[in-house]
This record gives structure tokens, sequence and C-alpha cells, in this order.
């Protein structure tokens, strides 16, 4: 998968974990466990810009798992 393909989808990702977020909780309260998820994605999303890495299958796993998690505003419409 391209480098532009995944960085695509790690800012879907973001968005994703965001409307979720405004649309359960108030954005000064969110859940610990919300904020690490979107750390986690953005960490990843940083080290393939900064640093020329490559998105292994750990890290594939890791937002394909927190997708799930959070895609439940769009209604499991898979990202095309």
């Amino acid at each position: 998968m391209s480098k532009t393909r995944v960085l695509t989808k790690l800012k879907y990702l973001c968005t994703i974990i965001i409307d979720y977020a405004k649309e359960t909780y108030n954005i000064e309260n969110w859940p610990e466990v919300l904020d690490n998820d979107l750390t986690q994605v953005e960490d990843i999303e940083r080290s393939i810009v900064s640093h020329e890495h490559t998105i292994s299958s750990h890290e594939m796993l890791l937002c394909n798992k927190i997708y799930k998690k959070y895609n439940t505003l769009t209604k499991g419409v898979p990202y095309e």
C-alpha cells in the first residue's frame, strides 16, 4: 500500500474518532482510552511522515481494531 494511501486512511481514522467523541462526549471530558487511541493513530501517522517509516502489520491491526471500535457513526460503511 502506498504511503499516500496509508496517510489518507490514518487521517480518515482520526476523523472517525473525533466525530465519535463529539457525538458521544463533551469535548473537554473525553475518556482517557479515547484520547489514547487518537494519540496512537497520530503517532503512527507522525512516524510515517517524519521517519519514512512504513506501517507495520501490528500497527495495521491496531488501526483496524480502533476503526471497528469507533466506526458506529458511519454505520459500518467502509472507507473507499
